[in-house]
């Protein structure tokens, strides 16, 4: 396949450009796991729920001293135990996110579904060599490159997964539409899909996405007992502030 002078992958200068575009994407995930795996996550998962959910126990705890004196040692006890219940929250919020890590794993979990369609034509037989001969500037490898599938989106959109040892790359009708008219953004985002393949991102970033599903359930039962808490502490005020029945008899 003969490539035009003004493509990246056959200049002198394009290599580097795509040496440069993998050595990219690689500190992206670097930066991307160390960011979710060091602060977002332990935030997500143990710091936030955890000081909530002992702050809603902590509460209730309070209230129920104040609805009945046979309680209130409930009260007493979360105020002098509560660095025993912000560890005992966060030993839950860690199970309930662990669990839902678990169960995701084992499951057919894919936080993308599109209708993908095998590309076929002499448009589909173009965009195959330009992924091949990308593949072979980029992977320098014997393995052979990765299968095409589109989708339809009006949008110049790509992206790359890896299952059972399967290597594939989605684009976009509009993306398959530039690349093969050798333009030059399309063919970057190719290069840039690709050299998540070279580096194997996606086994990485696939227990990342499933530990975000599992910090977005957690976060959601966390905020599920705060409302539950202001629906306690309004019933609580409720009762208190209505007093006897006869209280207003005695003003007539």
């Amino acid at each position: 396949m003969k490539w035009p002078k003004s493509d990246l992958a056959r200049r002198p200068e394009g290599d580097a450009a795509s040496r440069s575009l993998v050595e990219a994407a690689s500190i992206e995930i670097a930066a991307q796991s160390v960011l979710l795996w060091l602060v977002v996550l332990p935030t997500a998962i143990v710091i936030v729920p955890a000081t909530l959910f002992a702050l809603c126990l902590y509460i209730v705890a309070h209230l129920m001293g104040e609805l009945s004196d046979k309680l209130q040692w409930i009260g007493s006890w979360s105020e002098a135990k509560w660095w025993t219940l912000l560890v005992t929250s966060g030993i839950v919020s860690l199970a309930v996110s662990g669990a839902q890590f678990i169960a995701r794993r084992r499951s057919s979990y894919s936080p993308r579904e599109r209708r993908l369609q095998p590309i076929s034509g002499g448009q589909g037989e173009t965009l195959s060599q330009i992924v091949a001969e990308l593949w072979r500037t980029l992977a320098k490898r014997r393995e052979g490159p990765p299968l095409v599938m589109w989708f339809s989106n009006f949008n110049v959109l790509a992206s790359a997964s890896e299952n059972d040892r399967t290597r594939i790359i989605e684009v976009s009708s509009a993306l398959w539409e530039r690349a093969v008219r050798r333009d030059a953004v399309a063919i970057g985002i190719l290069a840039h899909e690709m050299a998540h393949l070279v580096y194997r991102d996606g086994r990485r970033l696939r227990p990342l996405e499933v530990m975000v599903t599992a910090a977005r359930l957690v976060l959601n039962m966390t905020m599920a007992g705060v409302v539950a808490t202001a629906a306690i502490a309004g019933i609580v005020f409720a009762v208190q502030s209505s007093g006897p029945p006869d209280a207003l008899s005695g003003l007539a």
